[in-house]
């Protein structure tokens, strides 16, 4: 409605249709320019979004590699959405830079169990926890990890 205010706008895609990164380019750039927005919320999980904020923060491809590998829309159309996004956000201020923020289930164990690795501290821990992140590190470094080895991991977490 003319003159009001909102306070959100939603984009939909279907999934595996193409995405019209374009639309949601403008709408973002223009939100941010004159609504001070800073935060994209997108229909993935936790991982996924800290992968992506790990991508626009270093620029590794490593870490779009892995939140785009099982994407249930349209990876291509989204690797070129992100890329314009670090593109933007590195001619801005840290203070205005756009973030990423997941809000769904997350959909990749493989995902899941590399964000936890990636998250580990760098002090020294427990005995019991070094015991869990020394078999996550195992797990991440394995090449043989199927989908239903690292539920299996992620399950023991659960307890």
């Amino acid at each position: 409605m003319p003159g009001e205010d909102f306070s959100f706008f939603f984009l939909a895609e279907e999934h595996w249709l193409a995405i019209i990164t374009d639309l949601q380019w403008g709408f973002l750039h223009h939100l941010h320019q004159h609504a001070g927005v800073r935060t994209l919320v997108v229909e993935s999980g936790y991982s996924f979004s800290f992968h992506i904020n790990q991508y626009l923060e270093t620029g590794s491809e490593t870490w779009l590699k892995r939140a785009l590998y099982d994407l249930p829309i349209c990876p291509e159309d989204m690797w070129a959405f992100y890329e314009r996004l670090r593109a933007f956000n590195q001619e801005l201020p840290p203070s205005e830079r756009i973030k990423v923020a997941g809000i769904d289930l997350e959909y990749s164990p493989l995902l899941v169990v590399h964000t936890l690795h990636a998250m580990l501290p760098k002090k020294a821990l427990t005995a019991g926890v070094r015991e869990q992140v020394i078999a996550l590190q195992v797990l991440v470094e394995s090449e043989e990890s199927d989908e239903k080895v690292l539920r299996r991991f992620l399950r023991q977490w659960d307890r």
